[in-house]
């Protein structure tokens, strides 16, 4: 056990409340990385306040409760672990910002070192993967529910093995499967469609951009509404335009309220600088970053054009 490993224990045993929550416009890995350890630790000491407070995304909404509600007292006299995200502005509840009390599970590249314990380990597919393993290895201690969630995590954050099929992820997800997993049910719940869905990926095959290498699509905030097309299910949908005609880059520039979300993805290239160029971050051949308007799109594709092969 390393000495951060230890510290992270330690400060969970000590603690008598604790708070877990994960990033803004939350994903599979986020939800499932906070309800995964935020169960583990209620079934593991029963005699603590443990509360999950990370929503889910819209796509997979059924397959978890409800957040819990945190009132102000109780979130800032509580352990507060966050999860899949050290960015505190980047963390789903903006209370995190004036927090003390705090360590953080996360798989993501460091793009600057946050003031509070980081267990990190980018060599994890998923965060829920990296916590899975760290409670396993600290606490010998699992259930089929708890492996459900941090499967969940896994399958939704490696594309169902599609970015990752490395030895070490396929040997967790096969520990994981012998907790009881039934996968089954959750790829079936993953691969539903709905009528919206469809209609947004004909909109995507049909005005999708191409420059150079990379293939791109800009979404307005008018297109959205004109289109009733859900935000969360817009910036979620990047993979639709993955290695079209072999162009390794891909990108969808999502219009919010005062930016322009961006989603970076490549399967040869370091997009993870770009993203930072751009005050982002992520991985290597996954990451995002925000820009002021899309007068800044020309300036993104020019710079993915000369990131580097890996």
């Amino acid at each position: 056990m390393n000495l951060t490993e230890k510290q992270i224990k330690k400060r969970i045993e000590k603690e008598k409340s604790i708070v877990i929550v994960g990033h803004r416009n939350p994903d599979g890995d986020s939800i499932s990385s906070s309800l995964g350890l935020a169960t583990f630790l209620k079934e593991k000491y029963p005699q603590k306040n443990i509360y999950c407070i990370s929503s889910s995304p819209k796509y997979i909404k059924d397959m978890f409760p409800s957040p819990d509600e945190v009132d102000d007292d109780t979130f800032f006299k509580s352990l507060l672990i966050i999860v899949d995200v050290s960015d505190l502005d980047r963390v789903e509840d903006k209370r995190a910002m004036e927090h003390k009390n705090i360590i953080c599970f996360d798989h993501h590249i460091e793009n600057k070192k946050p003031p509070f314990l980081v267990l990190r380990d980018t060599s994890f597919i998923s965060c829920s993967l990296l916590i899975f393993d760290f409670l396993i290895r600290k606490y010998s201690h699992m259930n089929k529910k708890i492996a459900t969630y941090f499967y969940i995590g896994l399958i939704t954050d490696s594309g169902r093995f599609l970015f990752d099929s490395s030895k070490k992820t396929f040997s967790l997800a096969k520990k994981l499967i012998s907790y009881g997993v039934d996968y089954l049910p959750i790829y079936r719940q993953l691969y539903k469609k709905s009528a919206s869905q469809l209609k947004f990926e004909g909109y995507v095959y049909s005005h999708y951009d191409v420059y150079k290498n990379i293939t791109y699509l800009k979404m307005s905030k008018e297109e959205m509404e004109k289109n009733n097309f859900d935000f969360e299910m817009v910036s979620s949908s990047v993979n639709l335009l993955s290695d079209i005609d072999d162009r390794d880059i891909w990108v969808f520039f999502v219009e919010e309220e005062d930016h322009i979300k961006v989603e970076l993805r490549s399967s040869r290239r370091d997009v993870q600088k770009v993203a930072i160029k751009f005050h982002g971050g992520g991985h290597k051949k996954a990451s995002g970053c925000k820009i002021e308007s899309f007068m800044k799109v020309q300036d993104v594709l020019d710079a993915l054009l000369e990131s580097e092969v890996i």
